[in-house]
């Protein structure tokens, strides 16, 4: 299948508002945090995921293709690439808030929390194995 650069950016244009707000209403809640004195502010690894994921969206899904050195199907990596992160991401700040374990009250302390850290490795073999898949 043939995949039209207009396609590519339609979807990652799409992915990359969902993670500008995302990404929006995380700060807020931290600024939220630092002016009622709660803790100290800080974004936590999951959110770096989401970082990650709209650099991968910016260079790889719309510099490059631009530029030429991308074609539209390669480009189209690049977009699952930033969807395995950004799902992940979610995932992720679950695990930072710890909210898998319903019985274990948050330390809000903890900068990485278990939780988040076995999320965040579990992306980074999501995406190795797409890597993978590519490669062979």
């Amino acid at each position: 299948m043939e995949f039209r650069l207009v396609d590519v950016w339609t979807v990652a244009g799409i992915l990359l508002g969902f993670q500008v707000t995302s990404f929006a209403q995380r700060i807020r809640h931290e600024q939220t945090l630092k002016k009622e004195g709660e803790r100290i502010t800080w974004i936590p690894v999951s959110d770096y995921l989401n970082l990650l994921s709209m650099t991968v969206l910016a260079v790889g899904a719309f510099g490059l293709p631009t530029l030429g050195f991308l074609e539209p199907g390669q480009a189209l990596h690049a977009v699952v690439i930033a969807v395995l992160l950004f799902v992940g991401h979610l995932f992720a700040l679950a695990g930072h808030y710890e909210l898998y374990n319903p019985d274990k009250v948050h330390d809000e302390s903890d900068y990485l929390p278990r939780e988040e850290k076995l999320a965040v490795g579990a992306v980074a073999v999501a995406v190795a194995a797409y890597f993978l898949c590519l490669v062979f």
